[in-house]
């Protein structure tokens, strides 16, 4: 229990620390506030993904509906229909 409490807080501070980074570049009062909350969305999620790809996942979630070659074969699929869409 307390393992997942040191893993959270260390989670939730390294997306403010991702998020942050845009307010804290040079130049940051000369764009518009829509521009930095953007960014700072952006880094935040690319920080989610890192740890997610990074922590490792427990035995319970190998095992169930979420297995990697399904979420593998899932993301081709998005990653073809955003394709499309774009073309």
């Amino acid at each position: 229990m307390r393992r997942d409490r040191y893993r959270f807080g260390a989670s939730v501070l390294l997306v403010a620390a991702a998020a942050a980074i845009p307010f804290l570049q040079g130049g940051a009062d000369e764009r518009p506030i829509l521009v930095d909350v953007a960014n700072a969305l952006g880094f935040a999620a690319l920080a989610l993904l890192a740890l997610q790809l990074v922590t490792p996942a427990g035995p319970r979630v190998t095992r169930g509906s979420f297995r990697l070659s399904l979420l593998l074969r899932l993301h081709g699929r998005l990653g073809h229909a955003a394709l499309a869409a774009a073309a």
